[in-house]
């Protein structure tokens, strides 16, 4: 975070993966690509800052390298 304040970057954004509630509704016991997809549905047309973050699949350890390269 500091890193990214003192670069002056033009802002941040928030990358939403899961969708754990809605309307009160507990979805934890769903499906993970199910809950992404009502996730998916529920941000379509907005824009930045608020992010949606597809499904990953491969190995964790080249996932995560991917991400530190991305900052």
């Amino acid at each position: 975070l500091q890193e990214a304040l003192s670069e002056g970057t033009n802002g941040f954004g928030y990358h939403l993966f899961d969708l754990l509630h809605l309307d009160r509704e507990d979805l934890r016991a769903l499906p993970l690509d199910e809950r992404k997809e009502k996730l998916k549905s529920l941000l379509e047309g907005i824009r930045a800052p608020l992010l949606y973050s597809d499904h990953i699949r491969g190995e964790a350890k080249i996932v995560f390298a991917r991400a530190c390269d991305l900052k």
